[in-house]
């Protein structure tokens, strides 16, 4: 399979990256700035950790390069500048998010799964290889 051809689908439509999905250890790997910004919510990238946020209305979610962990918080209770916040869910990845050319990449199964669980229920996401 031809990393060339992995394709990201978002309610029918192909979306396009500057960093185009790939392969690593076995794993579809997407670019989570661009997905989430699809999807309407605010993106911020914290250089000083290499933290990436998607905030929407109702969640926040956090992920750090070379980090299995990934955070879920409820935005609308929660102070954002507050560095001590407790999450609500906290998902172990099977691989860490990595950078790839400048770009926060994340298994694809982690980013269909927060996305159907906890924030869009009405998003059709889908790969295509």
């Amino acid at each position: 399979m031809s990393e060339e051809n992995i394709k990201v689908l978002l309610n029918g439509e192909q979306l396009t990256f500057d960093v185009p999905p790939q392969l690593i250890d076995d794993r579809t790997m997407v670019p989570m700035r661009a997905i989430f910004e699809a999807l309407k919510a605010e993106v911020e990238w914290f250089d000083d950790t290499q933290t990436i946020r998607a905030e929407t209305d109702e969640k926040i979610i956090e992920l750090q390069i070379n980090n299995k962990k990934l955070s879920i918080f409820k935005s609308t209770t929660q102070d954002k500048s507050n560095p001590e916040l407790e999450p609500y869910h906290t998902i172990l990845l099977d691989v860490p998010p990595t950078l790839v050319n400048g770009r926060a990449l994340a298994p694809v199964r982690a980013v269909a799964w927060i996305i159907y669980q906890f924030v869009w229920r009405t998003i059709n996401l889908r790969i295509k290889y």
